[in-house]
């Protein structure tokens, strides 16, 4: 139960504080090292990210992101949409600005695809579109590709063929 207050206390904090980029580096770090120690409060950490995600503190949010996902796996189910859809928002509005943060969100949804299976018809066209995209980041439409290939050998790809055909043959 000492976990429990210490992590309660925690997300207490990082609500609070005007210190948000040094406590979320130790925060990803707290997710990364205790297992789902963690999983009771995933409610609590998705209302955090919501109320206080900003694009100034883009890639720490993110890392927070891709920990959940990392560390909870199949857990992160019933808040998947909510991430697929801010993870989707993001990658728009990144792809062409941010090369760090698209990044991390196409690292996202390598593990989303697998755990949200139902929710691919959203994400695998999306990654098309960052490989399809003439303003995209050289760097960025590589790591889709790459992000793909990881994808195909996880879940069936045959719906999206169209869009990745597209993808490739402008990769």
């Amino acid at each position: 139960f000492q976990y429990d207050a210490f992590f309660k206390r925690f997300l207490e904090l990082l609500n609070e504080t005007t210190q948000l980029k040094s406590l979320l580096k130790v925060f990803v770090n707290l997710i990364n090292n205790t297992s789902t120690n963690s999983l009771p409060f995933l409610n609590d950490i998705m209302e955090f990210i919501k109320k206080k995600y900003s694009d100034d503190l883009a890639i720490d949010f993110l890392d927070l992101i891709n920990a959940m996902l990392f560390t909870y796996k199949d857990a992160i189910f019933k808040h998947s949409a909510e991430i697929t859809t801010l993870l989707i928002t993001k990658l728009d509005a990144y792809k062409t600005t941010n090369e760090t943060a698209s990044y991390r969100i196409l690292t996202g949804f390598k593990v989303l695809c697998i755990y949200a299976m139902d929710l691919n018809y959203l994400i695998i066209p999306q990654i098309c579109d960052v490989v399809f995209c003439h303003q995209t980041f050289p760097g960025v439409i590589e790591e889709g590709l790459f992000c793909l290939n990881i994808v195909a050998h996880q879940v069936p790809l045959f719906p999206f063929l169209g869009p990745i055909s597209r993808a490739i043959k402008r990769g």
